[in-house]
Order: C-alpha cells, then sequence, then structure tokens
C-alpha cells in the first residue's frame, strides 16, 4: 500500500469545499488520512450537500419519481411545488428543498396551481375529479360543445391531453365520447314520441341530418325513428 499523501487528502478536502462552500472543515489524523472518531459534523455536511445536489439535479431534470420524497419552494415567486411539476424552472438560487406541505405553509409558500402538491400529498387525483365532472358536463348537455376543441376551451388541458385522460378513463377519444352523448342525449328526447326526429338530432348538438343519423345508428344499431317506435328507452342502448 502506498504511504499516505497528507498533501493529496488536503487537496481533495479543499476540492470539496469548492463545491459546497458551506461544509465547516473536518480534521484529519496525520497518520492515517481518515477523519477523527469524534468529526461527525463534517461528514454529517457532506451528505446533506450531496442529497441537496440530487434534489437539485431530479427537479432540474423534471423527475417525476421524485415527487413525494421532497418539494421545492421558489422563494421569488412563493410557491411550492412537486419535483415534477412541469412549469418552467426557476433559477437555482432561488430554490429551497422542504420535507412537506406544513413545512412549506409555515415559510409562507403557497401550493402551485399546475401540479397541486397539495392534492398530490391528500392522495387524490385532481386530473381524475376534474375530467369527471366535465364528462357530466358534457352528458349534461352534449348540445354546448360544437367541436372536441369546445371540450378543451371548458377544461384546463390542451387538446392533446384531453385527448389522453379521455382514452385513459373512458377508452375513447373526446370526439368519439360526444358521438354517444349526443346519441344519448336524443334517446331521451325521442321519449316523447310527439317529438320530431330530427330536431332532437340537433338539439342535441348534431350539426347534419346525415350525421345525426348515421352516428345513432352506429350506436344503438337502428334509425332514429324506428327507436322512437319501439320505444327502446333504457340508457344501456346508447352506450
Amino acid at each position: 500500500m502506498p504511504p499516505f499523501n497528507k498533501n493529496e487528502s488536503v487537496n481533495k478536502q479543499k476540492l470539496e469545499l469548492l463545491t459546497y462552500p458551506n461544509l465547516p472543515e473536518k480534521s484529519l489524523n496525520d497518520e492515517t488520512g481518515k477523519t477523527l472518531p469524534g468529526d461527525r459534523e463534517y461528514d454529517n455536511a457532506m451528505d446533506t450537500a450531496q442529497t441537496q445536489t440530487e434534489r437539485m439535479t431530479r427537479f432540474l431534470a423534471g423527475d417525476k419519481s421524485a415527487n413525494g420524497a421532497f418539494l421545492v419552494g421558489v422563494l421569488t415567486t412563493g410557491i411550492y411545488c412537486l419535483p415534477g411539476c412541469p412549469a418552467r424552472k426557476p433559477l437555482p438560487r432561488n430554490i429551497v428543498f422542504v420535507e412537506s406541505p406544513a413545512q412549506a405553509r409555515e415559510m409562507g409558500l403557497r401550493a402551485c396551481k399546475r401540479c397541486r402538491p397539495d392534492a398530490f400529498y391528500a392522495g387524490r387525483n385532481p386530473d381524475g375529479q376534474q375530467l369527471t365532472a366535465l364528462a357530466e358536463a358534457v352528458r349534461h348537455d352534449p348540445g354546448a360543445f360544437a367541436h372536441v376543441s369546445d371540450i378543451a376551451a371548458a377544461s384546463p388541458w390542451g387538446v392533446t391531453k384531453l385527448t389522453g385522460l379521455f382514452r385513459a378513463h373512458y377508452g375513447v377519444t373526446p370526439a368519439a365520447f360526444l358521438m354517444q352523448a349526443r346519441v344519448q342525449a336524443v334517446v331521451c328526447l325521442l321519449r316523447d314520441p310527439r317529438r320530431p326526429v330530427l330536431e332532437a338530432g340537433f338539439e342535441a348538438g348534431f350539426d347534419s341530418a346525415s350525421a345525426f343519423y348515421r352516428c345513432f345508428r352506429q350506436v344503438t344499431g337502428c334509425a332514429p325513428g324506428e327507436y322512437q317506435k319501439r320505444g327502446f328507452f333504457s340508457p344501456h342502448h346508447a352506450y
């Protein structure tokens, strides 16, 4: 084993102090170059600095797997976020890491409205809740949504994310969901045997007779007039 080089250990310590400037100096045994048994302050500070560096790396990379491990406080905006928050990253000097929403609030920070850290820590799924409410609105009044873009406009998402959420939760695209909701609305309207069939289609949001008849037959297996005469008014026949 080569003899201990004290100068090499001192240089290594200087490099560590340059990397982590707030570290205390450590005491070295002149014979072995090891940290003295009673000197734990340096080791604890070194562990903390390395943890902070790792957190910074994961935050700047938008690592969603770090969500729940720590929170990121942004001093310039006064908010706290999940590490995987998709918002634009602040400058590292404006960041502080905290362990919990309670600690962040004690510091006077408020929850980010984009990544919703409080909802994450409460175990809720805000996207799922908002999607359910949006789907109910479409079912209740499909005529209020002429296009998928209108559904997106009533949500906090763009069309791409909206499509992904509908596929994940309902197994269909927003366009298919809207078409099914329109057919279901027509089914309800045709419970009145005096209701003109085409009028029901337009009220439900169909913009042409051909689209109405095609979509209705696609979902129910028969023409709307036939459906009305037979009285198949169970919602299960629509979707």
